[in-house]
């Protein structure tokens, strides 16, 4: 798909597993705002280092 993304949205029914991870997730990086603009910094960093390449960028992200 044609370029630049801006978002990256994920849908999913409350009774997924995961659902409660990315809420809790959030819920710190909230609470948490260094932590939330480090995060943000080094996701920024990996986009730019990755370019159009989603898989490394997803790859590596989860190491972070």
């Amino acid at each position: 798909m044609p370029g630049p993304w801006t978002h990256h949205l994920h849908i999913m029914e409350q009774c997924n597993p995961r659902w409660r991870d990315f809420l809790l997730f959030r819920d710190y990086l909230r609470l948490h705002p260094e932590i939330a603009a480090a995060y943000g910094s080094q996701k920024k960093s990996l986009a730019d280092e990755f370019g159009k390449n989603i898989e490394g960028f997803r790859k590596t992200k989860h190491r972070l």
